[in-house]
C-alpha cells in the first residue's frame, strides 16, 4: 500500500515531532511551508516521491536536522545559503536525482558535523565551494552527472578519513563546455581510507599524482575521459 496525494499542511502542528518518514510512496504535492514549523525534527526522510518546486524557505527553521533525505523526487529551483546555513547539525544530506539548478551554497562548507553529502544527478554549475570538507569529518561527497567547473577543493585536503569522492561526469555532453579543471590535488594521496575516487568525465589536467598508488585501501579509480598527460605512475603497473 501506498500514500497517495499532496502532504497535508497540518503536519506542520506535530511540533514535538523528532523523526517523519514518508519514503517510497506515491505522493504528487510540493512541500508545504508549514513543515519548516517542525523545529524539533531530527531526521526527515521524503525521497522517492514525487515533490515538486522548491524546498520551503522556512526550513531555515529546521536547526536540528540531523538526516534529510530527499533524493529521486522532481524538486527544482536552488538550495540556498540562507537555508542550509541553519542546518548546524546536519550530518548525512542527500538530495541525488532532482532538478536542482544553481550553485552549492557555500554554507555546506560550514557544516562542521556534515559527514556525507550526495547531490549527484542535479542540473547545478558553477565551482565546488572551496571550503567543503575543511571541518575535517566529510566521509563521502558525491557530485556526479553535474555541470560543475573549476578545480577540486582544497578544503577537502582536511578530511583525511574520507572514505568516497564522486566528482564524475560534469561534462555530461563530452564537448568540454563544462567539467572540473586543474590538476588532481597531491593531497589525494594522504587519504589512507579511502576507498572509491571517481573523476572521469571532467576536463582535469596535469599528470596522475604518484601518491594515488599508495591508497592501500582503494578498490575503485577511475579518471578516463579528462586531459590528463604523462605516464602511469609505475606504482599502478
Amino acid at each position: 500500500m501506498f500514500f497517495t496525494g499532496s502532504l497535508p499542511t497540518e503536519m506542520g502542528d506535530m511540533e514535538s515531532l523528532k523523526n517523519l518518514f514518508i519514503e517510497n510512496n506515491q505522493l504528487v504535492s510540493q512541500i508545504p511551508s508549514e513543515m519548516g514549523q517542525l523545529e524539533n525534527l531530527r531526521d526527515l526522510r521524503i525521497f522517492g516521491n514525487i515533490l515538486t518546486g522548491d524546498i520551503p524557505a522556512t526550513f531555515s527553521n529546521l536547526v536540528n536536522l540531523e538526516t534529510f533525505y530527499m533524493d529521486s523526487c522532481q524538486l527544482r529551483g536552488g538550495l540556498t545559503d540562507d537555508v542550509v546555513r541553519n542546518w548546524v547539525k546536519l550530518a548525512d544530506f542527500q538530495a541525488f536525482g532532482n532538478n536542482f539548478a544553481g550553485r552549492i551554497p557555500d554554507a555546506f562548507g560550514e557544516l562542521e558535523n556534515l559527514k556525507v553529502i550526495n547531490l549527484a544527478e542535479n542540473l547545478l554549475f558553477g565551482e565546488i565551494p572551496q571550503n567543503l570538507g575543511a571541518s575535517g569529518n566529510l566521509q563521502s561527497l558525491v557530485v556526479r552527472n553535474n555541470r560543475l567547473t573549476g578545480p577540486i577543493p582544497q578544503g577537502l585536503a582536511a578530511s583525511t578519513g574520507i572514505l568516497n569522492i564522486n566528482l564524475s561526469e560534469n561534462d555530461p555532453d563530452n564537448d568540454g563546455s563544462s567539467g572540473l579543471d586543474g590538476e588532481i590535488p597531491e593531497f589525494f594521496g594522504t587519504f589512507s581510507s579511502l576507498r572509491w575516487l571517481k573523476l572521469h568525465g571532467n576536463r582535469l589536467q596535469g599528470e596522475i599524482p604518484a601518491s594515488l598508488s599508495d591508497l592501500s585501501s582503494l578498490v575503485r579509480l577511475t579518471f578516463h575521459n579528462n586531459r590528463l598527460q604523462g605516464e602511469v605512475p609505475s606504482g599502478f603497473c
